[in-house]
C-alpha cells in the first residue's frame, strides 16, 4: 500500500477585516442619528447616497453598518408615508435595494473601497427572497379592477403636452411618447439618428437611444444604447427635450428626481389621472402596447418586444409581466398617429422607399473589356496543337 502523504494542520480562514480589528463581531449599527435622517428626508439636494459618501472613512466604516442604515432610513420613510396616508406602490425593501445598488456602482467607479467591501453592500438573501415574494403578490393584486385607458385620447393629450411650454407638461409628453423613465427624461436620455435607417420602414420614428438610468457601470450585460421606436418624429422629441433641459437643469439622476419629482406628479394628476393612467410610470406600459402595434418589424411576441423597447437587458425580462397588466380601448391606427404629429407620412408607402427614389442615380460607366473567354482560350490551344502535329519533325531522307 502506498504511503499517504503526511499533511500538516490546515490553516484556519481569518474573518474578513474591513476596519479596525477591535470591533469585529459587533452587530451592525446605523450610521446616522435620527436628526440626520430627518434632514435627509427634507433636503431635496441631499440624499442617502451623498450622506453615506460624505461620512465614509476608509478603515473605519463597515459595510454592515451602511446596509443597516439603509434598512432603518428607508423603513422609517415608508412607515411615515403610511401614517400620513400616502399611497406607496412598493415596499421599503425595494428602495433600500435600489439605493445600495447605486452606492455600489459609485464605490466601484471612484475606487473608494476594496472588492470585498463593495460586495457586502447588499441586503441579505432572506430579505431579497421576501422582496421577490412581495413584488409577485403585488402584481397578483393588480390583475383585476384595472381602469380602462382610452389610447386615442391619451395620444392626443400627449401631443398637446409635448407642444406646451410648461416644463412639467413637456416632460410628461416626452415620457409618454418615448417610454423613458422620469429621471432619464429630465437628465440623461439622448436620442440620436438611427444607425440603420434604411432597415426601418419609417426611420423618422426610430432613434439610437442612450443614457439609460438603470444600468451598472461594471455590468457587461447592461444596456448602454439601443435602437428603439418612438411614437413621434425624432426631430420633434429632440426639440422638446432641448427646451425641457434648458428650463430644468440637473447634475444627476438623484437631483433631477428630488427637484422635479413632486412637480411632475402634480402635472400627471392634473392631465393623465382622468384618462386612467394611475402614475407616470404607467406610461411605459402604454408605450410598449402602442409601439408593438405600430413598429413590430421583426414579428416578435409582445413580452419580448416590450422587453426590448423598455431597454431591459434580457431578451425576455423576468419583470415584464409588470408592464403587461393593462386594459386599453380605442387604439388609433398608424395613419391616425401620422395625422396627430402632422409628419406627412402614409402607411401606403414606406418612408425609406421614397428616399431611395429621390436619391440621384449613379452615372453610367463604360463597359470594361471582359478579356478572352474560357471557350476562346480552349479553341486557340487546340488549333495550336493541330498545327504542331502537321509539321515534319526533322529532315527527310
Amino acid at each position: 500500500m502506498a504511503d499517504k502523504t503526511a499533511q500538516g494542520p490546515r490553516k484556519k480562514r481569518r474573518p474578513r477585516q474591513y476596519g479596525r480589528t477591535d470591533d469585529h463581531g459587533r452587530p451592525p449599527v446605523p450610521l446616522f442619528p435620527d436628526n440626520i435622517r430627518r434632514r435627509l428626508a427634507g433636503d431635496s439636494r441631499y440624499g442617502f447616497k451623498s450622506a453615506v459618501l460624505d461620512s465614509f472613512k476608509e478603515g473605519e466604516t463597515r459595510p454592515e453598518d451602511i446596509v443597516e442604515e439603509a434598512r432603518v432610513y428607508f423603513k422609517s420613510l415608508w412607515e411615515n408615508d403610511r401614517k400620513s396616508g400616502k399611497d406607496r406602490h412598493s415596499h421599503w425593501l425595494n428602495s433600500a435595494s435600489s439605493a445600495l445598488t447605486q452606492l455600489k456602482a459609485t464605490f466601484r467607479a471612484q475606487r473608494l473601497a476594496t472588492y470585498a467591501f463593495v460586495r457586502e453592500l447588499a441586503l441579505s438573501k432572506p430579505e431579497l427572497l421576501k422582496l421577490d415574494r412581495l413584488n409577485h403578490q403585488r402584481l397578483e393584486k393588480r390583475v383585476n379592477d384595472q381602469p380602462e385607458i382610452n389610447l386615442r385620447k391619451l395620444l392626443e393629450t400627449l401631443f398637446e403636452l409635448l407642444r406646451s411650454h410648461e416644463p412639467s407638461e413637456i416632460a410628461l409628453g416626452i415620457a409618454g411618447l418615448t417610454g423613458r423613465r422620469q429621471t432619464e427624461v429630465t437628465f440623461s436620455v439622448i436620442f440620436d439618428e438611427p444607425t440603420a435607417a434604411l432597415a426601418h420602414r419609417y426611420p423618422t420614428f426610430w432613434s439610437h437611444v442612450s443614457g439609460f438610468s438603470k444600468k451598472r457601470k461594471h455590468d457587461k450585460y447592461a444596456v448602454r444604447a439601443r435602437e428603439l421606436p418612438l411614437l413621434a418624429p425624432r426631430a420633434m422629441i429632440v426639440e422638446a427635450l432641448r427646451e425641457l433641459r434648458s428650463l430644468w437643469p440637473a447634475k444627476s439622476h438623484e437631483e433631477a428626481s428630488k427637484l422635479y419629482g413632486h412637480t411632475l406628479a402634480a402635472a400627471h394628476k392634473k392631465h393623465l389621472r382622468k384618462l386612467g393612467v394611475r402614475r407616470m410610470h404607467d406610461l411605459r406600459k402604454t408605450f410598449a402596447q402602442l409601439s408593438f402595434s405600430y413598429f413590430n418589424e421583426r414579428d416578435s411576441v409582445l413580452p419580448a418586444f416590450a422587453s426590448m423597447v423598455l431597454a431591459h437587458k434580457r431578451p425576455l425580462s423576468k419583470r415584464i409581466m409588470t408592464y403587461l397588466v393593462i386594459r386599453t380601448a380605442d387604439q388609433p391606427t398608424l395613419q391616425d398617429l401620422f395625422r396627430m404629429c402632422d409628419c406627412g407620412l402614409s402607411v401606403d408607402t414606406p418612408e425609406h422607399h421614397e428616399r431611395l427614389e429621390l436619391s440621384p442615380a449613379p452615372p453610367p460607366q463604360a463597359p470594361k473589356d471582359p478579356g478572352p473567354r474560357s471557350g476562346d482560350v480552349d479553341l486557340a490551344i487546340s488549333a495550336f496543337a493541330t498545327l504542331g502535329a502537321s509539321r515534319p519533325r526533322g529532315p527527310q531522307a
